[in-house]
């Protein structure tokens, strides 16, 4: 103990105890601050979810299985990118806007939908396409 009556390691001077205090209440409020930041950032497992139900029309895909992998095949065909990973990737490019422009048009020939038939062929689903008809002669 020191002649005041307080401990050897304790500060004496009325500024260096305010900034002490003032840095004691920063870090606090700080810390409260991250804590509750984590609390409100980390989402819920999808499993308390499990029973929720769905039933807006607006939600579900117009497209059939068939579709979509026709689509999808189409897309790799054309030389379009299969994930947006890539940071590098230039959708502005020439080669980009090339591969779109041929992905386009595969698009709306009909060979497309005689994709989506095969491929509902191949999965057992039923055969039907709503984008465009096909002749009987390409269908087969």
């Amino acid at each position: 103990m020191n002649p005041d009556g307080l401990p050897l390691n304790q500060p004496t001077d009325p500024k260096i105890i305010m900034k002490l205090k003032h840095a004691t209440i920063a870090s606090l409020i700080v810390v409260s601050a991250m804590s509750a930041y984590a609390q409100e950032s980390s989402s819920p497992p999808m499993e308390n979810f499990a029973h929720v139900q769905i039933d807006d029309d607006s939600l579900r895909s117009t497209l059939t299985r068939a579709e979509v992998l026709a689509d999808l095949h189409i897309w790799q065909k054309a030389g379009l990118p299969t994930s947006w990973g890539e940071a590098s990737y230039n959708t502005f490019g020439l080669e980009y806007r090339r591969a779109r422009a041929h992905y386009e048009a595969m698009r709306a020939s009909p060979q497309f939908a005689v994709l989506v038939q095969q491929i509902a062929r191949q999965r057992g689903e039923a055969v039907a396409y709503a984008g465009q008809h096909v002749p009987s002669s390409q269908a087969q």
